[in-house]
């Protein structure tokens, strides 16, 4: 039996009591003036509703605190805090616009707790939170930013938004900077600071006290010079620096979602990016993160590599450690010091660091008009000058920057496509060798004797593949380093210009995902490649191969999918050359003893030169199953050919099935063609290799699936460029497009139309030198 409730005029009264007082609590204004004001429970809210100022408490603190946070987002993320080194201890606090202008903070007692205390007297003051997350004092009468009188973006704390700048301002006389909470709980100016540094090279360092404990690496005209600054494809924010006589400052111009830079207590550095879809803040990237990206961590003339595990530290070449008692100990914060001393009149020499972050300017020179051969001259006439490089990269390297004295804070870059400006550090004439080559050339030349050697005579035990010109015998010189040595075919009718145009591209082509080339030989009839050698062979080996398909998990098979991507996003955009492979397949991928993969084979790379974007050509070379429709049929060739092989790659990776050997009792086409129709059909699942666990189905699996067809595409404009896909495999967050029907889904296709097949390849030789009809 239902109860009737019944409500006398007291408890109507009591009612509407109570809705009043909920009311003036979560009260809300756009605005504050002299005749409002801010109280405890009280918000200002930004008219698009992004931010909130209020007060609140942090953490267990027992204090209270007034801040901007996000409005709609939980937890709670403050982004700025007005008296955070004079809390209140209850919630007293009054925000209010007093006499002159000035927005004051009170407390119950009447003191003044926080003041803009701007100088400049306005009429009509009023206080507005704008979607920026920048609380602004202005004149009512305009809506102009030079209006402004005091804005919140002037003074951070620990978090910079976008567009709130970081740097030196001559008409303020403002240094902004960002300084670390004390800790979760108290927002207390804490124990570092994040700043720009203020000269030509402007670049970022984070403080504890007086001590640097990272720095980014100088601005080169494009991004900074370290790991931390990649952001390939990111349209969450656009950096943007500007060195003039009246600023130095740096800024994230507003992109297509919320992100946040933030300083932390613990000394690190991190940048988030809020994910609408899992309704959190993501981590895009981490300064300090690991060993070498403290500052100095080797000491002077020391270089620091993440990958050289235990190691980590090794000193520049012709320097030795200070202290080989400390070295050996693994304390090789004393740095380096030279063998040789430098002599000026004795032809001192250069080695070349490519993919490092440069040393701090600590003593330096610059000129911005010289070029590096000018900049090489220029040092060699200093005895002081112990290193140079160009000093941009915008609009290609240019310009001339030199060091005196010790190089420090030197890092192998992770990420070589961070260090895009090489150094060249001086040796002594006696550190360089006696070699005939010049001192730049990254490929030494072997004798003959030396790899005859190495490969037992070239022994049938030592031969361990079948290149696209001939055979690969594995080695080890005599000081016990491993290598894989290309030997050309004497019968091999094209080899000898395409294995001159491989010497040529692999000297100049540095990432951690393209093989390396140790030197070569070319002796009499010889032609022979060095390289180093890969103990797990190529990809081809495993994926394809029932029992050995079972090493590579999900992860090994997504983390080699990523590499090869790297790789190729290097040659196609990153590199000095705008460089097309032509001949990606699962057997020039080699895979070294952590499976990480590394491309190779570039005996039929192109070269684009200028701002083309496409050529033509008659000669086809590829390999069956991996060429783009449009360069097999009618011999156009561009960046998206090789996207199209490395989607047919992708393909491979997750089915564990060759392409060209894929058929199917039910219809005719090719591998391409079975991931499209699973696809379509929601049994995504059903492609997958059986090799693969899939009690559970990684969301990394099927959005490589969507990317590998979107490779595939049979139009080019339909296919993502290098730079898209890295970013697509790196970012669950953002949704991909849908892809079409790919092109060359039918076995045999790829022959139609053409004639006088001289010959062809399959996955492990190349190549195909197709005729089209005329």
């Amino acid at each position: 039996m239902k109860r009737r409730v019944r409500m006398n005029k007291v408890d109507i009264f009591f009612a509407f009591v109570c809705l009043s007082v909920l009311q003036k609590t979560s009260y809300a204004a756009v605005a504050l003036t002299p005749t409002s004001s801010i109280t405890d429970g009280q918000e200002l809210i930004s008219s698009g509703q992004n931010f909130s100022l209020g007060f609140f408490t942090p953490g267990i603190s027992q204090s209270r605190y007034m801040g901007i946070w996000y409005k709609n987002i939980m937890p709670q993320t403050v982004v700025w805090v007005a008296n955070r080194d004079n809390p209140l201890h209850d919630s007293s606090g009054n925000l209010t616009i007093v006499a002159g202008g000035n927005l004051v903070l009170f407390d119950g007692a009447g003191n003044k707790i926080w003041s803009t205390d701007s100088s400049r007297s306005i009429q009509e003051p009023i206080a507005k939170l704008l979607d920026s997350g920048n609380l602004v004092l202005m004149d009512g009468k305009s809506s102009d930013s030079d209006s402004y009188i005091w804005q919140s973006f002037d003074y951070p704390t620990d978090t910079m938004l976008p567009g709130l700048k970081l740097g030196w301002d001559k008409a303020s006389g403002l240094n902004r900077y960002l300084t670390s909470w004390k800790s979760a709980n108290d927002p207390s100016s804490g124990s570092f600071t994040y700043s720009l540094v203020h000269n030509e090279f402007p670049e970022f360092e984070i403080h504890q006290g007086m001590n640097i404990t990272f720095r980014s690496g100088i601005w080169d005209g494009t991004r900074f010079n370290s790991d931390n600054w990649i952001f390939n494809g990111i349209t969450a924010f656009r950096p943007q620096l500007s060195v003039t006589n009246n600023e130095i400052v740096y800024w994230d111009e507003p992109g297509d979602r919320l992100s946040r830079f933030v300083m932390r207590d613990d000394g690190l550095l991190q940048r988030y990016i809020w994910d609408n879809k899992i309704l959190k803040w993501v981590e895009m990237y981490e300064a300090r993160k690991d060993f070498c990206d403290g500052y100095g961590a080797c000491g002077v003339n020391g270089v620091c590599d993440i990958k050289d595990v235990p190691v980590y530290c090794e000193c520049l070449k012709g320097f030795k450690p200070k202290s080989q008692e400390e070295w050996d100990s693994f304390n090789r914060s004393g740095g380096c010091i030279r063998r040789t001393p430098l002599n000026c009149t004795q032809g001192d020499r250069f080695q070349k660091l490519s993919g490092i972050k440069l040393p701090k300017l600590l003593q330096f020179w610059t000129n911005k008009s010289m070029n590096l051969e000018e900049c090489k001259v220029e040092c060699l006439r200093n005895c002081s000058c112990t290193a140079y490089a160009n000093s941009a990269m915008n609009e290609g390297p240019h310009g001339c920057l030199l060091w005196f004295g010790d190089l420090i804070d030197i890092r192998q870059l992770i990420n070589e496509d961070a260090g895009q400006l090489d150094l060249y550090v001086r040796l002594a004439a006696s550190e360089i060798g006696h070699r005939n080559h010049n001192e730049d050339q990254t490929s030494p030349l072997f004798d003959i004797d030396t790899i005859v050697a190495a490969t037992n005579n070239f022994s049938i035990k030592n031969k361990i593949g079948e290149g696209g010109f001939g055979p690969v015998y594995r080695g080890k010189l005599a000081h016990g380093q491993e290598i894989a040595v290309k030997r050309l075919s004497k019968t091999s009718k094209q080899g000898i210009s395409e294995f001159m145009n491989e010497v040529g591209l692999v000297a100049k082509l540095q990432h951690r995902n393209l093989v390396s080339v140790l030197g070569g030989c070319t002796q009499g009839e010889e032609r022979m490649l060095v390289y180093e050698y890969m103990p797990n062979s190529s990809l081809d080996h495993f994926i394809f191969d029932p029992m050995q398909g079972k090493i590579l998990n999900w992860r090994k098979r997504y983390d080699i999918i990523v590499g090869i991507a790297r790789g190729l996003l290097y040659l196609h955009q990153d590199s000095k050359l705008t460089l097309i492979h032509r001949d990606l397949k699962t057997s020039n991928i080699l895979l070294d003893g952590e499976f990480n993969p590394k491309i190779s084979d570039f005996g039929l790379a192109h070269i684009f030169e200028g701002d083309h974007s496409t050529v033509t050509t008659k000669r086809i070379v590829g390999t069956v199953g991996y060429m783009s429709p449009e360069y097999a049929i009618n011999g156009l060739l561009s960046l998206k050919s090789d996207v199209f092989s490395l989607g047919v790659i992708v393909l491979e990776i997750l089915s564990g099935i060759r392409n060209n050997n894929f058929n199917h009792l039910d219809h005719d086409h090719n591998l391409l063609g079975q991931a499209w129709r699973l696809w379509n059909e929601g049994r995504a699942v059903e492609f997958m290799d059986v090799n693969l666990d899939l009690t559970t189905i990684p969301s990394e699996l099927l959005r490589c699936l969507q990317v590998g067809l979107l490779c595939v595409q049979k139009l080019t404009k339909d296919r993502p460029t290098m730079s898209s896909v890295v970013f697509m495999l790196s970012n669950e967050s953002i949704t991909l497009a849908q892809p079409k029907k790919p092109g060359f889904i039918e076995q045999g296709l790829e022959f139609q139309g053409y004639s006088n097949k001289e010959s062809f390849s399959n996955n492990a030789m190349t190549i195909s030198l197709l005729e089209p009809r005329n």
